[in-house]
């Protein structure tokens, strides 16, 4: 500890609470639903095209075999329409065009290669409709052609069709040398239509357009007393697949599963599995949180949130372990609260001896997501793969890395920084030969300089050497500044708010939530430890806890994220992810 300073706080007007709140057996939150819509696939702003025309689902073997066929309504609820896949494991749904299977990447797909395997966009439709899938199933049964035909369902009705065509031409010559004994018509599909086909063939075993309303949804089928599991993409996941298709677009792929299912699925991909088990209790209940209080983050794309790290990565069950689904399992229908609302559970690998407040990071200030010192670190900078790291610019990298962001940058001569009270980099100030200067803060400063986190410091010039003390020069203000009460002529103390202030021993009003900017010259040399944003919990700190000092995921929360409260859901669990055959 550090007892060098410059400024002493005179004992006039605070002091400062923190005790740590313990979790409420008896808090209770309501959660809006049981089920949430994970988008696997989709458009990221990294611009990674995660949408396709064609996406596959294999039942994992011993865990189901087909798919019951219907849609998911605004309750969330599958609504099955009575048509089902029973005579194969393996499916693709496609968008409804002339497509070609591609065996390299076991895909379908708009191409002009010559392929054996083609699935045409046209059919001959029977012009009479049916009420119910077995009586137009019985109707397609009882047509003997060499074309293949299927069911169709159609806002509510169901069509047979016959044959697939990849220009309406070939449907019409065809349809002209049939005597089928039905009225019948050429039909291409919406531009919402999708095909389920049987993998790796041109036989399309259903049909689905519902007008854009609603979106086609597959349910495994499962035995008696087992949990479906199905392969999508060479994941496995738990519960049902919805198959989002955009107006003329291509596939989004939804998976809808069970709120701890989801969660099962995220814990081993955020977090080591093999990683102590009240370290992994933390992150479930982060995950769970955060997944909840995010709800309906990417409706626009038909579901709730992605399976990137956008969100949380989110890669189904295969890597999930005994350890892992113990933490699940243990903190099942739990959530961070803060004052009786779900918490922003922000978290991140490693702070470097530091969190910081949200609002020095990203603007918006939350009483619980405060910069407090974590000494527990200390204990994992050997083991965290690249905890500590050096970055070194000259003057004119610095103007390059500024040039290819859009700035009008020449040699920077002069690098000011400015500390956040717990010693991260709050701004910084990069002033050019010409005398521009060019100012960031927050996460843009690691954007900007690419640094791992903004923990770190500038040739060696170190925050806090003007930290605010308290009563003595051991005892300063290092905590969270919602914790600072200030002390009325009456005896009352309220919280404080906004910028806080005091005067010190020479009656100067200082600012007690910053410090003065620091500067750099020359070559510039970023001395850090951490990575990433370093608000919300650090996961190695949360490793460090559990495994170095004996404590449990709740005090690991309550430290990262101050003034909570673990709450328990009344909502009752989802029972989704398999049909039983019948």
């Amino acid at each position: 500890m550090k007892t060098n300073f410059k400024r002493f706080l005179a004992v006039l007007m605070a002091f400062l609470l923190f005790i740590p709140a313990l979790p409420s057996a008896k808090a209770e939150f309501e959660a809006p639903v049981s089920v949430f819509k994970i988008g696997l696939y989709q458009d990221t702003d990294d611009g990674i095209t995660r949408n396709f025309t064609s996406a596959n689902l294999e039942n994992y073997p011993g865990s189901g075999y087909g798919y019951d066929i219907g849609y998911f309504d605004e309750d969330r609820e599958f609504v099955y329409i009575g048509a089902s896949v029973t005579d194969t494991s393996a499916v693709t749904v496609t968008v409804d065009k002339s497509l070609r299977w591609d065996k390299s990447t076991r895909s379908y797909k708009e191409s002009s290669v010559d392929n054996e395997i083609e699935i045409g966009a046209f059919h001959i439709e029977l012009s009479s409709a049916f009420s119910d899938y077995a009586s137009a199933k019985t109707v397609a049964d009882s047509i003997n052609v060499s074309a293949n035909v299927f069911v169709k369902y159609n806002s509510g009705l169901f069509y047979v069709c016959i044959g697939d065509y990849p220009h309406a031409a070939n449907a019409e010559a065809d349809r002209a040398s049939m005597s089928l004994g039905y009225q019948t018509t050429i039909d291409s599909g919406s531009s919402y239509s999708v095909s389920v086909v049987e993998t790796g063939t041109d036989r399309i075993l259903f049909e689905f357009d519902y007008n854009g309303k609603y979106q086609l949804a597959l349910r495994p089928r499962i035995e008696e007393g087992l949990k479906a599991v199905t392969y999508h993409r060479g994941y496995r996941y738990y519960g049902d697949f919805s198959f989002v298709r955009p107006y003329s677009g291509n596939i989004f792929v939804v998976n809808y599963v069970a709120i701890e299912d989801y969660v099962a699925g995220v814990l081993p991909y955020e977090m080591s599995a093999s990683w102590p088990l009240e370290a992994l209790k933390a992150q479930a209940v982060t995950a769970r949180t955060y997944a909840m209080k995010n709800l309906n983050k990417h409706a626009s794309y038909g579901f709730d949130i992605c399976n990137t790290t956008d969100c949380q990565v989110y890669r189904g069950v295969g890597l999930a372990t005994e350890n892992s689904n113990r933490a699940t399992a243990e903190t099942a229908g739990m959530y961070l609260t803060y004052n009786g609302e779900l918490c922003e559970t922000y978290f991140y690998s490693s702070n470097g001896g530091a969190s910081e407040s949200v609002g020095n990071v990203w603007g918006q200030q939350r009483d619980y997501l405060v910069g407090v010192f974590d000494p527990y670190e200390a204990d994992i900078a050997s083991e965290a793969p690249g905890y500590n790291y050096t970055i070194t610019y000259t003057g004119s990298q610095l103007a390059e890395r500024l040039q290819a962001r859009g700035y009008n940058a020449r040699t920077i001569v002069k690098f000011d920084l400015e500390f956040t009270p717990v010693g991260n980099v709050r701004k910084i100030k990069l002033t050019d030969v010409n005398g521009a200067s060019f100012s960031f803060s927050g996460d843009s400063v690691r954007l900007v300089l690419g640094t791992r986190n903004i923990r770190f410091t500038v040739n060696d010039i170190k925050p806090n050497s003007d930290m605010i003390f308290i009563n003595s020069a051991a005892e300063w203000i290092s905590e969270a500044f919602a914790n600072l009460f200030a002390v009325g002529a009456d005896g009352t103390n309220s919280v404080t708010s906004g910028g806080v202030y005091a005067i010190n021993g020479n009656n100067e009003i200082v600012s007690v939530d910053s410090e003065p900017a620091k500067t750099a010259t020359g070559t510039f040399v970023i001395k850090g430890a951490g990575h990433g944003h370093n608000v919300g919990m650090s996961q190695w700190g949360a490793y460090s806890m559990a495994k170095y000092h004996a404590m449990d995921y709740m005090q690991i929360l309550t430290f990262y994220y101050q003034g909570t409260e673990i709450t328990y859901s009344v909502k009752n669990e989802k029972d989704i992810g398999g049909t039983e055959n019948s």
